[in-house]
């Protein structure tokens, strides 16, 4: 399969939880909220990759 192809590609992952709250904490971490992610790349780009 080519690089292009595999963005196409949808996964799923089934929760099985009667925690509503554990239902939360993983769809924030799958899903982050866009708005971070544009708060962490500003961050990057004043004070540096942490990472690096």
């Amino acid at each position: 399969m080519h690089r292009s192809d595999q963005r196409n590609i949808y996964r799923l992952l089934l929760v099985v939880d009667d925690n509503l709250a554990i239902h939360e904490d993983i769809r924030k971490i799958l899903a982050p909220d866009p708005d971070q992610a544009a708060l962490e790349t500003m961050e990057a780009a004043l004070f540096g990759d942490a990472a690096a």
